[in-house]
């Protein structure tokens, strides 16, 4: 028998396959590349930006809503210490405690002779002074010789956003679970006109809600919306078992599948926002309901009295939750310290330099900016009233007034550190005149 001899430069069966490996290997090593450089062509930080979204819409947050926040009984809202990673600020990681606020874990504080438990509530001013200005602030204390040697364990039940009743219920709420303050410190009054009267009261929702709770309230079905709502919960449930898929994945290292994983959440993201609009559509020519709303302003200021009745309905409010404040701390033996917060928009409270104007006039909801002028001045007048009850209310609205130095570095409220180390210096020194 005659055996048939393979024709010149054939290639084995072993070889074709080799090479044929060799070909798939390049194809997906070059469409990978091409991912890859298509992740880096939309941001230079694109594929860190993608792996951070697809763990967070697995966990069940995305990236544009509030789901790392937490409904509260009490409190409006809390972050979800499950969820929410924590704040970075000033150099420095603030986790989520067990009871969702965002500080450090403390456990239920209790009072002790060789510790000062010092409580700061508010809003977002109050919170980042408490971690921009905490060493500011325990220095000065410990000037004094009643503190030179204590510990000094400061308490955050502030949070970005509240506003009052929220400073009062987050002082209630912890006083029923048997916490033991030395001093409460409440820093607020932006919030408590500009969001309380631009947020909620000149769009209808009830001022003493806390802010944007229509926007808060928009995954509680309104059974006027059911098909729309279900939809818009199936799609979120598709995101999340999209992107828990790729984070488990043998294979979530790959580019290709992350960019295919990325266009496609984009398009369902995409529909959700159109669901959104559809929701919004509704509300506006249903109205929000009253889960969202809460009770028309009808029912609770002057219907003749517009819109200056918003600002004297939120005043009051704040008034009287300072004042409910002091009547807890009184009785559980605890000093009561209530300070209003300077703001860029008082005129007259700082010489605003280039870069300060330029802010003032940036991003910011011209209601929210057009609220101080208004509120401020009886936030001021009602502060008096306060002082002559026997309150320890501070008002340091020109506080920065001989500042030259830039001190303000939004369009909101908020300022930097040499501001919150003014406003801490401050704060320690009224600490030390009331005891």
């Amino acid at each position: 028998m005659v055996s048939q001899a393979r024709p010149a430069g054939a290639l084995s069966r072993p070889k074709k396959a080799c090479f044929a490996l060799v070909a798939v290997s390049l194809s997906l090593a070059f469409i990978e590349l091409g991912s890859w450089l298509v992740i880096l062509w939309m941001d230079h930080d694109a594929a860190a930006t993608v792996r951070a979204e697809m763990e967070l819409l697995s966990q069940g947050g995305t990236a544009i809503d509030n789901s790392a926040e937490s409904i509260h009984p009490y409190l409006g809202w809390v972050m979800n210490p499950q969820v929410h990673p924590g704040t970075d600020f000033e150099r420095r990681h603030v986790p989520v405690n067990a009871l969702g606020f965002n500080d450090f874990e403390h456990g239920i504080p209790k009072c002790r002779p060789d510790r000062l438990i010092l409580g700061i509530c508010g809003g977002s001013v109050a919170w980042q002074m408490s971690i921009a200005g905490e060493e500011t602030l325990v220095q000065k204390l410990r000037e004094d010789p009643r503190y030179r040697d204590k510990e000094i364990q400061i308490i955050r039940l502030a949070m970005s956003g509240y506003k009052q009743p929220q400073q009062l219920l987050a002082l209630n709420y912890l006083l029923a679970l048997e916490a033991e303050f030395d001093v409460i410190v409440n820093i607020d009054g932006y919030n408590e006109v500009a969001l309380a009267v631009g947020e909620n009261g000149l769009n209808g929702i009830f001022v003493a809600y806390p802010r944007r709770w229509d926007a808060r309230m928009q995954d509680v079905v309104d059974p006027r919306t059911y098909s729309v709502s279900y939809r818009l919960l199936a799609l979120r449930a598709t995101r999340q078992r999209l992107a828990a898929a790729r984070v488990q994945s043998m294979l979530d290292w790959s580019p290709t599948l992350n960019l295919i994983w990325y266009l496609r959440n984009r398009r369902l993201n995409q529909q959700v926002i159109d669901l959104r609009e559809e929701l919004r559509d509704h509300k506006h020519n249903a109205g929000f309901g009253f889960p969202a709303q809460g009770p028309s302003q009808l029912n609770c200021c002057d219907e003749g009295a517009g819109e200056n009745g918003i600002y004297r309905q939120a005043v009051d409010i704040w008034s009287r939750c300072s004042r409910q404040m002091y009547f807890l701390c009184r009785e559980n033996g605890t000093r009561y310290l209530h300070i209003l917060q300077p703001n860029q928009h008082l005129p007259d409270s700082k010489p605003l330099n280039d870069a300060e104007r330029k802010l003032t006039r940036g991003d910011v909801n011209t209601r929210l900016r057009a609220a101080i002028p208004i509120g401020y001045p009886l936030l001021i007048d009602e502060g008096k009233l306060l002082r002559e009850q026997g309150i320890a209310f501070h008002d340091l609205t020109m506080l920065f007034k001989p500042i030259q130095a830039q001190i303000y570095v939004d369009a909101c409220c908020h300022y930097n550190r040499q501001g919150y180390e003014i406003l801490a210096n401050a704060v320690a020194e009224r600490i030390l005149e009331a005891d």
